[in-house]
């Protein structure tokens, strides 16, 4: 599922769902935004690719934080690997009212 902003003379107008839409030509067109992915490859490196895309992924995300060594209480080194499932509620929020989208997430 995928979502996408309509903008009617730059102006925000509405938030098209899947299904059947309608768009009137030169006068809406779809708000594009900048997004920033930040993932680990399968050669465990950090891959920071920025996108710029009119659709947000409506769907169930995974971010992977880098791992960490960490101590616990009685001194035992750990390492640590964390992840984060999310996903975007409202899409107009995710453009309008988020600068860096990725780094709000994280």
């Amino acid at each position: 599922a995928e979502g996408i902003v309509v903008e009617r003379l730059g102006r925000y107008d509405r938030v098209l769902k899947p299904g059947l839409n309608f768009v009137v030509p030169f006068l809406e067109a779809p708000r594009t935004f900048t997004w920033r992915k930040t993932y680990i490859d399968v050669n465990s490196k950090v891959v920071d690719r920025t996108v710029n895309d009119h659709r947000i992924d409506l769907r169930e995300s995974v971010f992977n934080f880098l791992r960490q060594e960490v101590y616990t209480k009685d001194t035992v080194l750990v390492d640590v690997n964390a992840l984060m499932y999310y996903s975007i509620g409202d899409v107009r929020k995710a453009i309008y009212e988020v600068e860096d989208l990725q780094t709000a997430i994280s």
